[in-house]
């Protein structure tokens, strides 16, 4: 069975340090399979700066795809810089609870995450949705700083 590993991410630096993580585990086991997950909870959570006027559904579909696949393309760079290609998901929901859905819904053998993301919330060494993943997961969580 093909080790999987799945690496939601935020656009946070400890999410893209867990990325980064992740690429060099994948480099030292061949046949590694990958995900980047970016999951968007709703308008108001994805909103991003300049932006806070929606004109319809569809527009905030198309604006929050393009987030999500800019903040998808920056967390691939360490695996191009290794000559790995990862899967990519974007996904709309609750954050921990669409992380821990399909890790176990799709067979990930391991959750690589960061340890806070861009929560406003200062000081927390293990942000909420780590925090909950880590309570919830059926599979090995493992926390980057």
């Amino acid at each position: 069975m093909a080790r999987r590993i799945l690496v939601p991410v935020d656009g946070s630096e400890n999410a893209l340090r867990a990325a980064d993580f992740a690429a060099g585990l994948a480099e030292s086991s061949p046949g590694t399979e990958v995900t980047l997950l970016h999951v968007c909870s709703g308008p108001e959570a994805c909103a991003m700066p300049g932006r806070a006027n929606w004109f319809s559904r569809e527009k905030w579909e198309v604006e929050i795809r393009a987030h999500a696949e800019a903040i998808l393309r920056r967390a691939e760079r360490p695996f191009k810089a290794r000559n790995l290609t990862p899967v990519t998901l974007i996904k709309v929901g609750d954050p921990a609870g669409t992380i821990v859905e399909i890790a176990g819904e799709e067979g990930y053998n391991q959750i690589v995450m960061g340890s806070r993301g861009l929560s406003n919330v200062k000081g927390l060494v293990l942000g909420s949705v780590s925090h909950k993943v880590i309570s919830l997961s059926g599979v090995p969580v493992t926390i980057v700083k």
